[in-house]
C-alpha cells in the first residue's frame, strides 16, 4: 500500500504517469442540480485512487454568461432553467433582487402568493427526492406515492397559472 503514494516534491505529490504505474482520468463534470458542476481530476493505480483534485466551475449550460449581455427582464425564461425541478426559488431570488435595486414596492397580497408558491414548490421538490432516493433504494411504493403526491401540487400550479413547471 505505501508504494502506492509517489514522493512529495515541493507540497505536491509527483506521479511518474509514463511508468505505467499510474492514470489521470478526468470524470464529471457532475451536476448535482442546484449548485454547479464539478470534475473530478483522479490519478489513479490499479483500482485505488491515490489523488484527486476537485475543479468547480459555472453551470454546464454557461447560464452565468447567457444572463451577463442581457437586460433583466430577458433573463426571467433562464433564470427558472438553473434548476429545473425547483425553479421557483432562483425566479424569486432573481426577481426579488430587481425590485430591490429599482426600489419597487410590491403589495402585500403579491408577498402572500410568493410565499404560498414558494413553499409549495419546497413541497413538490421534497417529494421528488423523496421518489427518486426512495426508488433507488427499493422502496417503490413509497416512491409512486411520493412522485403521485408531487403531481396533485404541480396539479395545483397548474390550475393557478397554466404552468405545471414554469408558473412563476
Amino acid at each position: 500500500m505505501a508504494d502506492l503514494y509517489p514522493p512529495i516534491v515541493n507540497g505536491k505529490s509527483v506521479f511518474d504517469l509514463n511508468s505505467g504505474k499510474y492514470l489521470k482520468m478526468w470524470q464529471g463534470p457532475q451536476h448535482p442540480g442546484v449548485t454547479g458542476n464539478m470534475s473530478l481530476e483522479l490519478v489513479i493505480s490499479g483500482d485505488q485512487v491515490v489523488e484527486c483534485k476537485t475543479h468547480v466551475g459555472y453551470l454546464h449550460r454557461g447560464f452565468e454568461k447567457l444572463m451577463e449581455r442581457r437586460r433583466y427582464i430577458n433573463c426571467f425564461p433562464i433564470v427558472c432553467r438553473i434548476c429545473v425541478p425547483e425553479p421557483d426559488t432562483n425566479e424569486y431570488l432573481f426577481c426579488t433582487a430587481m425590485e430591490e435595486l429599482m426600489g419597487v414596492e410590491i403589495p402585500e397580497r403579491a408577498k402572500w402568493l410568493r410565499t404560498l408558491n414558494l413553499e409549495l414548490s419546497r413541497l413538490a421538490s421534497f417529494l421528488m427526492w423523496t421518489g427518486g432516493q426512495s426508488g433507488a433504494f427499493g422502496h417503490g411504493t413509497v416512491a409512486q406515492w411520493a412522485l403521485a403526491h408531487r403531481d396533485y401540487v404541480l396539479d395545483l400550479f397548474e390550475e393557478w397559472t397554466g404552468a405545471r413547471i414554469y408558473h412563476m
